[in-house]
């Protein structure tokens, strides 16, 4: 079984970080979905425009209305 570090290091090897202003053009242009999973006073002190809020003790009781198309 691979550590923690390990497993990280590995999935930064396949995921390939993109730029705020990158990111926010594929969102407008509804090329991606971004979800905030965080808890609703971080979701309230801030957030990515056009992202979708739903608290992560919620995930996976909401993704399949949340994001039907996979």
């Amino acid at each position: 079984m691979s550590s923690f570090t390990q497993l990280l290091q590995e999935v930064r090897e396949v995921i390939r970080e993109e730029t705020i202003e990158v990111v926010a053009s594929r969102v407008s242009a509804g090329d991606v979905l971004v979800m905030d999973v965080r808890e609703r006073d971080e979701y309230v002190d801030g957030h990515a425009r056009g992202c979708i809020f739903v608290p992560r003790g919620l995930l996976e009781q909401r993704v399949e209305e949340l994001v039907p198309d996979k």
